[in-house]
């Protein structure tokens, strides 16, 4: 029986097409494409790796955007300027899935507690960019590297589930990546939805 319900952000609350490119371009006034190039390679070799915290994971994830430096630099760019990028490329660009709403709506309705499990930061800011309500997920909004690891690394899917009272095999995760959402959301012993664009996900009930 299903009792949660975390939800990824990206590619599945909303069409993220374009959105590299525009952030991209957004990069271009603050000298910032090759760090932009340098985040991408970054997520990928700490991508599922387990942390003891966010503080332990930052350290290490702007260490390695910096090429094994610390770049005072690195952190201010990524929080001051990548990531405030992405929420205004939101706001002008990007509205969420007309289901999103009504499905949620439709699950708390039934008991069924809802969160959302997202890997970058700034997760309250973007969901108001895309027109939607933090109060929606009544089982809390969290980003992965502040729970120790970017998806599939299960630790963060564990601890949202623990936060929300429920156990991994009552938990459903819905995502559009098979390789981060659902490895993780199976390591973690979940049930795994893919994302299916502008459709409804058919979660079991």
């Amino acid at each position: 029986m299903t009792k949660a319900v975390i939800f990824d952000l990206d590619g599945t609350l909303y069409d993220k097409k374009g959105l590299a490119r525009r952030l991209i371009i957004s990069q271009i006034p603050y000298m910032g494409v090759g760090l932009l190039s340098s985040e991408r390679e970054a997520r990928k070799i700490l991508r599922g790796k387990e942390f003891p915290d966010g503080e332990a994971f930052y350290r290490e994830f702007f260490r390695t955007i910096g090429r094994g430096r610390d770049i005072p630099r690195v952190p201010k760019w990524y929080n001051d300027y990548y990531m405030s990028s992405m929420v205004r490329i939101l706001t002008r660009h990007y509205n969420a899935y007309p289901w999103v709403e009504r499905t949620i709506f439709t699950l708390k309705t039934k008991g069924i507690k809802v969160a959302l499990l997202s890997d970058y930061g700034k997760v309250e800011e973007k969901l108001f960019a895309l027109g939607l309500s933090p109060d929606l997920f009544d089982g809390g909004i969290f980003a992965a590297p502040d729970l120790g690891g970017l998806k599939p690394c299960p630790s963060p899917f564990l601890k949202v589930a623990s936060s929300m009272g429920v156990a991994p095999g009552e938990t459903v995760f819905v995502g559009d990546r098979e390789d981060t959402d659902g490895d993780g959301a199976r390591a973690a012993g979940m049930i795994f939805i893919p994302a299916n664009g502008d459709t409804p996900p058919e979660i079991p009930l």
